[in-house]
């Protein structure tokens, strides 16, 4: 067979050299199909098939589609070669449907030829092999004469240069179809023994490929004991499996002839599944119209033998008789039909799908989704190995991407099966399978028992779409030269690099504990090795630029809304290594839309629950770092969650601390919020009336004090007495018993007198009534010192309130900025002060000897000498600048300490100025080593330099907290940041210019000095805000005096003076200036007010969301601040440090178990609320993308609404079709009938 062998060599500018060649295989029809079949799939290296499809169709028999339905069906076949290795068999030849299908494979082939590159190869694993079989029958072959006389080539082989004529439908020549890639020409003696021929040979095909898929992957032993073990793949046999789990073979009949009806009869009777494409015309229209029309029968044999005449009608109708269409051939082909009709329900399986085009709901796009049903039709279900046929059918939905399928149709029978880690692999390789992961992921799949650190290394390097992570993560980001390898090292060092880059994260993916896990080794809770397993595959998605990916992840996980902050900011992250525009916005679109999502579900637990949502917002998580939501989104400076008024409660609540500030009555006098706090704060005793305790943070202190203050006032009665009055409450009335009470009690008293009547119920009376005088009584004092006044129902002692007064934020803010401005003011009374000690002691030192002040100056002047030289304010001034450097270093430590530190290079820059200007100060001004070091100016210098640093750090620390002037302030920052460096980038030219132009023409012979430099500058650059000096335009008699005679001077002389300073007066004086001062004036000046304008508008949406975000870190800088404002500040530091030493050693001086027993039952208790949390926030996610399906049906519900009005036009329509054939055959009917009646009349007159 191999020595018939040979290529066809096609002579056509469409295809490559490479591609011209198609192997081809001349055979007889009684040829051993079983060595054919090993000859296609060894010799020609043909990849063994996910799918077989043969093409039905005719090659005489073919009319013209439309467009539409030519595109649908190019598209749905291309879909189908490129989702998985199928192959496609057909007649061969350059005709009808064929023809059509030929021209797709060209343009998937020209599509397919930047494939050839190393560079797509080394970004696009998987790339299908198109198989395209061409059964040619030989007799109709176009220049058959070719294949007679081929020769042999270099390598041995026969080869037929074959040049493309026109086709010969007169003499039944047609032209091979030039794209096929395989061609079997068949000797065959009639068109049947052709279609038997195909028919078992596709059959031999399927079997033999089955057979060696099977053992291809029958080594792999994916099953496991374990139980929890998602694999429950068996060790199969090769041999039985291959009957049974073998390459599905569905045949596509589209349009035809009468042959092609023969092939459908082949078909049927192997039980091979066939799909019908009803509306393509010819034989395929009137095979679906009969199979509906006795899809329902309930006699099926009595309605067949109704329809045979009808269809030899139809059947004359669509092929008129010719030389190749006889009547036994008609009447053959009809009983075929018919039998195919018999045939085509078997053992209760459907072997024929109906693919109706004039469905609005069908589509030849989606022709793989017919296929499909056509093999689940027809499979049979087998009790032994169902597990492994779900899986064979679930893979081939993956393959061709069919997840609406795979839902209704398999995963409802996998109520008992757990999914096959394989299945799971295969669909986070492929890309587009997004909804396969979420199928599998719904099913219960745990991923940790998947993911291992190699399988994480495998799907970076083996799924099918790799050019994003290559090019913008491992060439952009880390360096990586391109076609680079990753290895462990990527995983151990690198991706968590990544991760603490975009989002301080530290350690977010350990590849220790995945691999342990994956082995059912836990070191922590199984739950927790899911969320760390969704965790690494959500990073990993993120990676490979697969947001939709991330987006199902996403669903599954246990803290949605940390994730959603955490994945946006790696997004937004990534955005900034994609050197491409467009790839950058869309990056950085994806990192907004989970920005969306995560306030999107923060939203729906902020209607539901505030509780809840604060909860939320206070808790810490481990994964990312122990970091609070609300601190994510500050590092992954996503702005829009904290601008969620949930957030600003959240962050108005940590601002006002424990306290409230009452609200003014109506009619008193408005009193600033700042006033109320700054005079409770200093003098206490207004707290009591402006100040709320709302704080529950000791109530079970509080319950302990309620109730031991009951207890004072309670009086005991003894157990036996109420006893005695239980007894005669039950047995008498409520008088008798109080009087019998009265009487045991006046009876029990000891000591006595008889004339004293008062029981001891008296008694207990008189007590409460003395109760409640001295509770009157010490009302105020109770309230006072254990209480509030300000109607709180949670009691707090006197310190406590004091306590919890100062340690607020908002009372920091204030104490802190009044401190400020003190420290301010102290500031620039020091920076107006002398620079010299002696002036200083002029003003603050009193002479020894006052009655001698105004004798004799020179004793004043020794008395100021002999007083010492260090100036109190100055040293003042430094310890309270010390104390305020020394608070900045506290806040940024504990800011450090909690991970609020943001800014680090701003803060680390205003620590070294501060320590800076602390040792300048001392140096020069408090120790008087100035003379030494420095002049008198750069002191004074010195100290404006400070003065006005800490004047503009005002503005920074403490006007941001405003809600009129933070927004302002963030509007002006992008002015200046933004505009006004713009701005002077586009003026400098013209300053440059101008200046210049303006001295050399004005005062053409000034020399060359440093003054001519200090002139040229303060006219070009003071000209933007005042006018151009006049006077230097001016005629002066000074001047004028000075002019020079131009015949007399000399060349070098280019002015009209003799003096160099004045300015020469002329036309191009005047042109100079004028235009330096109209570009300066009414061009750049008008610019600059419209960027202004300009960028007002454009932020002023954003601008109140920046403000907010900004907010945050100055209500953290609060948070952790001292509660005493420098200078007072010492007292605190002592406090710290004491408390920080009597910690120490009571650490080392005593031992104990609580702490241990303490941490388990907080580990207890942190496990049941993680429990319930995981459940609640769970539960929001899936509403939370109910509500966006929901959105999504409500927008398509116009386009649903006329796609029903088109199906029911359509219904009408057939059934419009329907009622006219049922007129036709009453038609028929009624002439038989009439020619039944005229036949009885004319026998009696015949036989009389």
């Amino acid at each position: 067979m191999e020595n018939l062998a040979g290529v066809i060599k096609f002579a056509s500018d469409n295809l490559s050299a490479d591609e011209q060649e198609k192997p081809y295989i001349p055979v007889f029809c009684d040829v051993s199909l079983k060595t054919l079949a090993e000859f296609m799939l060894d010799r020609w290296k043909m990849k063994v098939p996910d799918v077989m499809i043969s093409i039905v169709t005719g090659v005489f028999h073919h009319k013209h589609w439309p467009d539409d339905y030519v595109i649908a069906f190019q598209n749905g076949l291309t879909k189908l070669m490129n989702t998985s290795n199928a192959w496609i068999l057909t007649h061969g030849f350059h005709a009808g449907i064929v023809k059509l299908l030929g021209e797709a494979v060209r343009d998937e082939q020209d599509k397919r030829t930047v494939y050839k590159s190393k560079a797509f190869r080394r970004y696009n694993k998987r790339v299908s092999q198109i198989t395209l079989i061409g059964i040619v029958t030989d007799s109709l072959v176009n220049e058959l004469e070719a294949f007679r006389s081929g020769s042999e080539g270099g390598t041995g082989r026969r080869r037929v240069e074959l040049e493309l004529g026109i086709d010969k439908p007169a003499r039944q020549k047609y032209n091979l179809d030039q794209f096929h890639t395989h061609f079997i020409m068949v000797n065959g003696s009639n068109k049947h023994t052709v279609t038997t021929f195909r028919t078992d040979l596709e059959r031999e095909l399927q079997r033999f490929s089955s057979v060696r898929k099977n053992f291809a992957s029958g080594d792999k032993d994916n099953s496991s004991d374990d139980e929890d073990n998602h694999s429950v793949m068996p060790a199969r046999n090769t041999e039985s499996t291959a009957s049974r789990m073998g390459v599905p073979l569905v045949a596509l009949m589209i349009q035809g002839g009468p042959e092609s009806i023969h092939h459908m009869w082949n078909y049927l009777r192997n039980r091979t599944p066939v799909v019908v494409v009803k509306g393509s015309g010819l034989a395929a229209d009137l095979f679906a119209n009969l199979y509906e029309e006795v899809a329902n029968s309930s006699d099926l044999e009595k309605h067949l033998q109704k329809l045979t005449p009808e269809v030899l009608k139809r059947l004359e109708v669509l092929f008129p008789r010719g030389k190749q269409w006889e009547q036994d051939e008609k009447t053959e082909c009809c009983n075929k039909m018919i039998d195919c009709m018999r045939m085509a329900y078997q053992d209760d399986l459907s072997y024929v799908t109906i693919l109706d085009l004039s469905r609005s709901s069908s589509d030849l796009a989606d022709i793989d989704l017919y296929i499909l049903r056509a093999i689940f039709s027809s499979q049979q279900a087998r009790e032994m190995d169902w597990k492994e046929q779900i899986k064979h059918d679930l893979l081939l939905c993956l393959q061709w991407n069919r997840p609406d399928f795979a839902r209704d149709e398999i995963m409802q029978r996998l109520v008992k099966m757990k999914i096959d880690k394989d299945v799971f692999q295969l669909s986070l390789y492929l890309k587009n399978r997004e909804d396969f992961v979420d199928l599998i992921l719904h099913q219960g799949f745990k991923t940790h028992k998947f993911l291992s650190h190699k399988v994480l290394i495998d799907l970076f390097r083996y799924a099918e779409d790799t050019q994003f992570f290559s090019v913008n993560v491992l060439e952009n980001l880390l360096g990586y030269p391109a076609g680079a390898m990753i290895g462990e090292r990527f995983l151990l060092e690198d991706l968590n690099w990544i991760v603490a880059t975009f989002t301080r994260v530290e350690g977010f993916v350990n590849s220790y504990e995945l691999s342990t896990n994956s082995c059912g080794i836990y070191s922590t809770e199984p739950s927790v090795a899911e969320r760390k397993a969704l965790n690494a595959l959500i990073v990993w998605s993120i990676l490979m630029g697969r947001q939709e990916l991330t987006r199902v992840f996403w669903k599954y996980v246990e803290d949605p809304i940390p994730m959603a902050i955490f994945v946006s900011a790696m997004w937004h992250g990534l955005a900034s290594f994609c050197r491409e525009p467009e790839l950058e916005n869309q990056v950085r679109t994806w990192g907004r839309d989970f920005g969306v999502m995560g306030m999107g579900v923060l939203g729906m637990a902020y209607k539901e629950s505030l509780d809840r949502t604060f909860q939320l917002l206070d808790r810490e998580f481990p994964d990312f770092g122990r970091r609070t939501p609300v601190q994510l989104a500050y590092d992954a400076r996503n702005r829009w969650f904290l601008a969620h008024p949930c957030c600003q409660k959240w962050i108005n609540r940590l601002y006002m601390g424990h306290i409230q500030i009452a609200s003014p009555h109506p009619g008193s006098p408005q009193i600033p919020n700042f006033v109320k706090i700054l005079l409770s704060a200093f003098l206490i005793f207004p707290m009591f009336f402006w100040i709320h305790f709302p704080s529950i943070d000791s109530v079970d202190a509080q319950k302990k004090r309620k109730h031991s203050r009951t207890q004072d006032h309670k009086i005991r009665i003894s157990w036996e007495e109420e006893n005695r009055l239980l007894t005669l409450s039950s047995s008498g009335s409520q008088l008798e018993g109080l009087e019998s009470a009265s009487n045991m009690g006046s009876n029990t008293a000891m000591g006595r007198s008889q004339d004293d009547r008062r029981t001891w119920l008296m008694t207990l009376q008189d007590d409460q009534e003395r109760a409640v005088r001295g509770e009157t009584r010490r009302k105020f004092l109770r309230r006072l010192f254990f209480g509030n006044l300000t109607g709180s129902s949670d009691q707090f002692s006197l310190v406590e309130r004091i306590y919890l007064l100062w340690t607020a934020p908002i009372t920091k803010f204030w104490t802190f900025q009044f401190f400020y401005w003190l420290y301010l003011g102290l500031f620039s009374v020091v920076t107006l002060m002398p620079v010299c000690s002696h002036e200083v002691k002029r003003l603050f030192v009193a002479p020894k000897n006052p009655t001698n002040i105004s004798l004799d100056p020179e004793y004043l002047e020794r008395e100021m000498e002999d007083s010492p030289t260090v100036s109190f304010i100055d040293v003042v001034l430094w310890c309270w600048t010390a104390l305020i450097t020394a608070e900045t270093f506290y806040r940024n430590y504990r800011l450090m300490s909690t991970r609020h530190f943001f800014h680090f290079m701003t803060k680390i820059m205003e620590m070294i100025f501060m320590v800076t200007f602390l040792v300048a100060y001392f140096t020069v001004r408090v120790i008087g080593q100035q003379p030494k070091l420095v002049t008198a100016f750069a002191a004074r210098l010195l100290m404006c330099v400070g003065l006005i640093y800490f004047s503009y750090r005002l503005i920074g620390i403490f006007f941001p907290i405003s809600d009129t002037l933070g927004p302002m302030l963030v509007r002006i920052k992008f002015m200046i940041g933004t505009d006004f460096v713009d701005y002077m980038k586009l003026i400098a030219p013209f300053l440059i210019a101008g200046g210049v132009t303006c001295q050399a023409i004005l005062f053409p012979d000034m020399p060359l000095s440093r003054e001519v430099f200090r002139i040229t500058f303060h006219r070009a650059f003071f000209s933007q805000f005042m006018i151009q000096p006049i006077s230097e335009l001016a005629f002066t008699e000074t001047c004028e005096a000075k002019r020079l005679n131009r015949n007399e001077a000399a060349y070098c002389h280019a002015g009209d003076y003799k003096d160099p300073a004045c300015a020469t007066v002329g036309f191009w004086g005047y042109m100079t200036v004028i235009h330096y001062m109209v570009i300066l004036k009414l061009v750049l000046a008008t610019l600059l007010y419209a960027l202004f304008t300009a960028t007002q508008l454009r932020y002023e949406s954003e601008a109140d969301a920046i403000w907010k975000f900004e907010r945050y870190s100055v209500v953290m800088e609060f948070a952790t601040r001292p509660a005493v404002s420098p200078p007072f500040s010492i007292l605190y530091y002592i406090f710290y440090a004491v408390r920080r030493l009597i910690r120490f050693i009571r650490q080392k001086c005593v031992r104990s178990d609580s702490p241990k027993r303490m941490k388990s039952v907080q580990m207890k208790a942190r496990r049941a609320v993680r429990h319930d949390d995981f459940h609640y926030w769970k539960g929001l996610v899936r509403e939370y993308f109910r509500e966006e399906e929901r959105n999504k049906r409500e927008a398509a519900a116009p386009q649903r609404t006329l796609d029903k009005v088109v199906q029911i036009y359509e219904a009408l329509h057939a059934h419009a079709g329907d009622l006219k054939q049922m007129k036709e055959r009453l038609g028929d009917l009624e002439a038989i009938v009439g020619k039944f009646q005229n036949a009885s009349y004319i026998s009696p007159g015949s036989s009389a």
